[in-house]
């Protein structure tokens, strides 16, 4: 995601308040808890079990899905 936003290790010494280049937003739509599907990370050798991945149930780019969720179905 970050390469995809151009975000590099130049940012790492931006501030965290007050600079042009990265900042956060609200959104203009809230979230229901059910549309956030929580599950563990791939590819890693410890802390297997912490649940430290989220994705939008309704996105199609992600790239293993929670067992079970299938992938959307959008015309």
């Amino acid at each position: 995601m970050t390469r995809a936003l151009g975000v590099d290790l130049s940012f790492n010494s931006l501030e965290v308040l007050n600079n042009k280049s990265l900042w956060i937003s609200q959104r203009d739509k809230a979230l229901n808890t059910k549309d956030l599907i929580q599950t563990t990370r791939i590819g890693i050798s410890k802390a297997k079990n912490i649940k430290w991945r989220w994705y939008l149930k309704n996105s199609r780019s992600v790239s293993k899905r929670l067992k079970g969720d299938r992938k959307p179905n959008f015309k």
